[in-house]
């Protein structure tokens, strides 16, 4: 989550009511304990189609050694019916996402979540250097950069997460789909219609599927 930038200073105010110095209860992913954050700010400090960004700091002990976290808002639908849906969603991809931090030390952890109004929030430290986009187009001369972060995205073989990412399991069926549609020449990957067609197959059988699910090898990070 980024830093301020110039092109975000005049971000309109994200939930009514919001103030410097406004005191957000937040609940810790780790222990379930209450924490307190008082905004720097009720101006947006970045801001994307389905979220926005706000600054603040963990209030505890003194000010000036107090964290920096950004608190990610989340725009939900007024509709109560789709809020409900939407919370659902948001409540599975924060469990696989802090399931996916534990494991890899390039992707920051959250701290904990909050509500703003009837919007939910995702808390994690605040990153000076800026959003990816900064970072990969001002942050220079490039070899300051981690080379294992920078070349990991060319590695032929895709590392495969625990079995217990998916709430299904993550079988070689199912690893075999993700690396189908990760094939770098597009016209090595699946059509929606066979993915579809796939994923059908293996939720209406009990039975084990096969390993091979599209006409690619299996030697590029599957087990």
């Amino acid at each position: 989550m980024g830093a301020t930038s110039s092109s975000f200073r005049s971000r309109r105010m994200i939930v009514e009511g919001l103030a410097e110095g406004t005191i957000v209860t937040a609940t810790s992913l780790e222990d379930g304990q209450p924490f307190k954050i008082k905004l720097m700010s009720p101006d947006a400090v970045a801001e994307g189609a389905s979220a926005a960004v706000l600054k603040g700091k963990i209030v505890a002990g003194s000010d000036k050694e107090a964290l920096v976290v950004a608190l990610k808002v989340f725009r939900l639908p007024f509709n109560a019916a789709q809020r409900d849906l939407y919370r659902k969603l948001y409540s599975r991809e924060l469990d696989a996402a802090q399931r996916l931090g534990a494991q890899d030390r390039f992707i920051l952890p959250f701290l904990g979540t909050s509500v703003l109004g009837f919007q939910p929030v995702i808390i994690s430290q605040f990153m000076r250097n800026g959003n990816i986009l900064d970072y990969i187009v001002k942050c220079r001369p490039f070899k300051v950069h981690r080379q294992s972060l920078m070349l990991s995205p060319r590695r032929p073989v895709h590392p495969r997460p625990g079995d217990n990412i998916t709430a299904l399991g993550l079988t070689d069926a199912w690893w075999n789909i993700c690396l189908a549609c990760w094939e770098f020449e597009p016209e090595r990957r699946p059509s929606i219609g066979d993915v579809w067609k796939n994923l059908r197959v293996r939720l209406c059988h009990a039975r084990r599927p096969s390993r091979k699910l599209f006409n690619f090898s299996t030697g590029n990070g599957a087990s």
